[in-house]
């Protein structure tokens, strides 16, 4: 029986896919969220990367604190689970040092991991060298291009997940298609930024400017940006919180999909997706975390949004 790579829809999500694919020799992959991942079709024989643990599956990596800690909450030990699972900069870190006693892996792999580390935690020096075209940015940064369907983006990545496995970082980032993803995307960065400028926002009681709130739930159509970009408008600015729609079969919901991210060049103990996950709307990452909101009238997602933003406000400021 064919197994698939479930796994999660970013960089670390292929990097950590393709050094899966190659030591197992699998060649299905399916993108999903950290949400949508309980909807998919998983078996028995697929593999999960970078996303929550789904009961059955065959083999299971990922470096999420949340995730860890929630199949603890069920009563499982998350050693008993086949595959790797430990707190990491990156999916790929843990499934490289997993294969890499009885593997012989390929000298590139160690860049690529790398590369996982550092995207996946933003760790940047400066936002200029966030922004700059090094391999790792260009493909980072060309996963998702703005007006690309989810499907189109899955294929992308399908693609670059094959590349990753089989080609170093440099050269996959020099092929015709990423570079013609690049020159696209240095378009629609800059009509982000002026975006974001128009749209951001503070919270009424954020007295000292904290959090970028950049509310899209108001829109007709679901824009689709690096929420981060906030920072070249604001870059004092300690957090950045995205609020949009979410979407079902074509819909606008009731429910809002919500994500925040800290300044990544200001240190901070605060554990966003600890945070999430203690409210019951989702989980990620200490620097950065998502989830979703879920009212029955607009009503109500007016009243939890204000909530959610005022809880917010409250624990950074503890």
């Amino acid at each position: 029986m064919t197994s698939t790579i479930f796994t999660h829809c970013d960089f670390d999500g292929a990097a950590s896919a393709a050094i899966v694919s190659y030591c197992l020799k699998t060649d299905q992959f399916h993108f999903a969220t950290p949400n949508n991942i309980f909807k998919q079709a998983v078996s028995v024989h697929d593999i999960i990367c970078d996303l929550p643990y789904i009961s059955g599956c065959r083999l299971w990596f990922d470096h999420h604190a949340t995730n860890i800690q929630e199949l603890k909450d069920r009563g499982l030990n998350p050693e008993n689970i086949e595959g790797a699972n430990r707190i990491a900069p990156s999916a790929a870190q843990v499934a490289y040092d997993f294969f890499l006693p009885t593997h012989e892996l390929p000298d590139y792999f160690k860049d690529l991991v790398k590369a996982a580390n550092i995207v996946d935690t933003m760790d940047y020096d400066s936002i200029e060298s966030w922004l700059a075209a090094t391999p790792m940015n260009i493909l980072n940064d060309t996963i998702n291009i703005n007006s690309e369907s989810y499907p189109a983006m899955s294929y992308h990545l399908s693609w670059l997940t094959r590349q990753l496995r089989d080609e170093p970082l440099e050269a996959v980032a020099a092929s015709d298609i990423i570079q013609s993803r690049w020159a696209q995307k240095l378009v629609t960065r800059q009509k982000d930024i002026e975006f974001i400028e128009k749209l951001h926002s503070f919270i009424p009681e954020d007295k000292d400017r904290q959090i970028v709130v950049i509310d899209c739930s108001n829109l007709s159509f679901a824009p689709k940006f690096n929420k981060t970009l906030g920072l070249v408008i604001q870059p004092t600015a300690q957090y950045i919180l995205l609020i949009a729609n979410e979407v079902s079969y074509g819909r606008k919901t009731n429910n809002l999909k919500i994500s925040v991210a800290k300044n990544f060049l200001t240190p901070s103990d605060k554990q966003l997706g600890v945070f999430m996950e203690e409210l019951k709307l989702g989980g990620g990452h200490d620097n950065a975390a998502g989830g979703v909101i879920s009212s029955g009238s607009k009503n109500e997602r007016l009243r939890k949004l204000k909530d959610f933003q005022l809880d917010l406000l409250d624990y950074i400021n503890s």
